[in-house]
């Protein structure tokens, strides 16, 4: 029975080839400098084509199976995106199981995301699954060892950037009626963010949906 291999496997495999045959074009190489009949030349010629012929298949294979790497801020609106992709599946709730996605250690690059949370637990999980999810190191969105948090705490972190100058990842924070800040929202492109604030869950929405009283930045 066959197996298929993974990428990290032929990934593993193919660098090593590709190293070998570097050294082997550069003894092709040597041996074409010296020799000293036209046979011998052409004979290490012909050999130092083929390692260029090799070297390039191994590149070539390499290029297909090694996964980019995606930045934090990429990762947050992955996480950010699925849920807007599942809304109609999470549901709002200030209650405890908000917390569910980091206590549940629900990872979006598996198409996991929490059943219930708010707006603020929301996008502190896109930002934790961003980080790493249980790797994730210090709570740098709340100060709370990812175990709790609200806007408050979330506005007692990070740095203040403008709208303008805000990249996906950043949260944008709204005031409420009596101008006091009262809901979070995730910027994921120019002009546009995720908001969990009711049911259905997160939907994506013009920044300026509601007025704007901050944007904190948290990633680097």
């Amino acid at each position: 029975m066959s197996t298929v291999k993974s990428d990290e496997a032929i990934t593993a495999r193919w660098t090593n080839r590709l190293r070998i045959r570097k050294r082997l074009l550069a003894d092709a190489r040597e041996d074409l400098e010296q020799a000293t009949t036209p046979e011998k030349r052409a004979s290490a010629k012909a050999r130092v084509r083929l390692r260029r012929d090799q070297i390039k298949y191994a590149q070539d294979v390499l290029a297909r199976h090694v996964k980019p790497k995606t930045t934090a801020r990429e990762r947050a609106v992955r996480a950010a995106m699925v849920g807007v992709s599942h809304c109609a599946a999470i549901n709002y709730t200030q209650g405890p199981s908000r917390w569910e996605g980091i206590s549940h250690e629900l990872r979006s690059f598996r198409g996991q995301y929490p059943r219930n949370a708010d707006c603020s637990s929301f996008v502190t999980w896109c930002l934790w699954d961003a980080l790493g999810g249980q790797r994730a190191g210090d709570d740098i969105v709340n100060g709370a060892r990812w175990q709790a948090g609200y806007t408050g705490t979330q506005c007692s972190h990070g740095k203040v950037v403008p709208l303008s100058r805000a990249q996906p990842g950043d949260l944008v924070f709204y005031a409420g009626s009596n101008g006091a800040i009262n809901h979070v929202a995730m910027l994921v492109a120019p002009g546009r963010v995720v908001s969990h604030g009711s049911q259905p869950g997160p939907m994506l929405l013009d920044a300026g949906y509601r007025p704007v009283k901050e944007v904190r930045s948290y990633l680097v």
